[in-house]
């Protein structure tokens, strides 16, 4: 990507070789198509038409990113676009598959286009979709770390500027489970909004508003604001600016809130 200069860096952390991404003693899931069902669900067990299913527990008592073999483990067939702007990835989850109930069918596209909302900058777009043959949990979502200064600048993300268009985040437990609680940034060092308007210089550092505790840092769901139930049009919610190269990414979403995760662990 380039930036300010016009000066091109790699802006997503990852691997240089392929065996990275197979080791199983490290797994921040760097790039990595996530599911069944991304984030963490409670104890590891769900109850669905009245059935019980117990999952793999591999984040204490919790289930991670779809258990120890979730879909950043499983190896999914390509179909690269001819025209070279995109690739699309298929994978089947069998019944059972680390606990989880039916058969699942999952394609995921990643194309390189024009940005709609400008019709200039290049915007990377990813589609899910999902099937199954029977009543099951499936929440996919896509793992990558940016780092917009450049993997390989020496800078962190603190300095990195973000608006989130949320009013409201939802609390989580000792153990990163949200409380039920759906509550208000307003003066909390959650309020990442920054000032009003598109301005990206409105938004707020992210090294000088991250919550103490353990882990220190963001890994909580945001509320999108301009969400409506029912409405599948894609909206902004997170705009993000690195002030030393210029780079900015916006995010936008027909989903309901945003995960923001600093990389704390």
């Amino acid at each position: 990507v380039p930036d300010a200069t016009g000066a091109r860096g790699d802006v997503v952390l990852g691997y240089d070789r392929l065996a990275g991404y197979d080791d199983p003693k490290d797994r921040p899931y760097f790039g990595a198509i996530v599911g069944r069902v991304a984030n963490r669900i409670a104890r590891a067990r769900f109850t669905v038409d009245g059935e019980t299913h117990t999952l793999v527990a591999n984040n204490g008592p919790n289930c991670l990113h779809g258990g120890s073999k979730g879909f950043d483990r499983a190896w999914w067939t390509p179909e690269v676009f001819e025209d070279g702007t995109g690739v699309r990835l298929t994978h089947v989850s069998n019944d059972g598959d680390e606990g989880f109930p039916g058969t699942v069918k999952v394609a995921v596209t990643y194309t390189v286009r024009a940005n709609d909302r400008t019709g200039t900058d290049a915007a990377l777009a990813t589609e899910m979709v999902a099937s199954a043959n029977r009543a099951t949990p499936v929440s996919l979502a896509q793992h990558s770390y940016f780092n917009l200064a450049g993997h390989d600048s020496g800078l962190t993300i603190g300095d990195h500027r973000i608006k989130l268009r949320c009013s409201a985040y939802t609390p989580v437990d000792d153990v990163m489970i949200p409380t039920g609680e759906v509550k208000d940034v307003t003066d909390t060092e959650f309020d990442l909004r920054g000032g009003p308007g598109e301005t990206r210089d409105y938004g707020v550092q992210i090294g000088g508003n991250m919550p103490a505790g353990d882990p220190e840092g963001f890994d909580h769901n945001f509320v999108h604001d301009a969400h409506v139930d029912g409405d599948d049009t894609v909206r902004v919610l997170a705009q993000v600016w690195e002030p030393t190269s210029g780079r900015n990414m916006t995010v936008a979403s027909n989903a309901p809130g945003v995960q923001f995760y600093t990389g704390n662990w």
